[in-house]
């Protein structure tokens, strides 16, 4: 019987893809996922945007998932060599397997998100496919949906806190390192799947959560979509209150889609032409967090500057040359 060495080099290649392409299946429920669920509170890390509630209620799989190049990298040097020479010729062309992550919903309270496909750990990631899946309902009630001072629901901090764990430490579980490793993504794909229509929570469009008909049923996929989207909308327009959480998107992020049940449903959000048409002159409209109020458009304007640069170093697509010459000219109000 031959062994995996001595068989031609080009079909051990494509063994090499093939493993680096796996996947494993989500869980199946929240009876099954919940034994593989971390209870471990993370501390607070001074270079994290997100408020605590994501951090609380954003819970990992206790154990570490492996990638899928780790086992062939550990096998022998003659292995290691060709996995490597594999993962980077793939780089290159654009063509390394999707990175896949799979985030249950669970009762309208926590996330739990579960890496289903990590062919390598690396800084940059071409694409990563996440679906969403609404599971269960509040049983409680809270009103973890309502908006107050200008803030965004708790909720939503949930889903901004796991991009930024993600933006910040890559395809990996809960970790507690200080560092911040510089990940980028070029395009981001967000399916959200669940329920079509009959006992969704809100089967009426202009219903929000938490209110009138639809308390005690799981919100359709659409209307999750909405909104997720929505608030994606505003980090970009980097207002007054979303300009210190909306700037990693902008430096680290290519693309956003956003799908229902696998079907591309509402605008993408490219933020290399959000960027290029972004423009502030009055202080009372960004950067809310600067004091005082007068070097607020100035710091705007070099956190764009800044912006272009670290996109051109992370190679994420950029916008035409006539929105790269627009770049603090400071005409005009944004309008994303």
């Amino acid at each position: 019987m031959s062994s995996l060495l001595s068989i031609p080099r080009e079909i051990r290649d494509s063994i090499i893809e093939l493993a680096l392409s796996s996947s494993r299946e989500p869980y199946p429920s929240i009876t099954a996922a919940e034994p593989t669920r971390s209870t471990k509170i993370v501390p607070h890390r001074p270079f994290f945007k997100s408020w605590s509630y994501g951090r609380k209620h954003v819970l990992f799989e206790s154990h570490s998932y492996l990638s899928n190049s780790l086992p062939l990298l550990l096998v022998n040097h003659q292995l290691s060599s060709e996995t490597t020479s594999t993962i980077s010729r793939l780089s290159k062309n654009a063509s390394l397997p999707h990175y896949s992550l799979d985030v249950m919903f669970v009762n309208e309270l926590e996330l739990w998100p579960t890496w289903l496909s990590v062919p390598t750990v690396a800084a940059h990631l071409d694409r990563v496919n996440v679906t969403i899946r609404a599971v269960g309902v509040d049983p409680t009630e809270q009103n973890q949906w309502k908006v107050k001072d200008g803030m965004p629901p708790q909720l939503i901090w949930c889903f901004y806190y796991l991009l930024e764990h993600v933006l910040r430490h890559g395809p990996l579980p809960d970790t507690y390192s200080p560092a911040d490793k510089d990940v980028s993504i070029k395009l981001l794909h967000l399916d959200v799947v669940g329920r079509e229509s009959g006992s969704c929570g809100n089967d009426h469009c202009g219903c929000f959560p938490g209110v009138g008909a639809g308390r005690g049923k799981e919100w359709c996929p659409a209307f999750l979509a909405r909104y997720l989207r929505m608030y994606i909308g505003r980090l970009a327009r980097m207002g007054y209150h979303e300009a210190q959480y909306g700037g990693i998107l902008y430096e680290r992020v290519g693309e956003i889609r956003i799908s229902v049940m696998g079907e591309e449903m509402l605008p993408r959000v490219h933020f290399g032409d959000s960027l290029a048409e972004l423009k502030y002159v009055d202080p009372r409209n960004t950067f809310g967090h600067v004091w005082p109020r007068a070097k607020r458009v100035p710091a705007f304007e070099e956190w764009k500057r800044s912006a272009w640069r670290r996109r051109e170093e992370r190679g994420l697509p950029a916008a035409s040359e006539r929105g790269r010459e627009e770049v603090g000219s400071g005409e005009g109000e944004s309008e994303s």
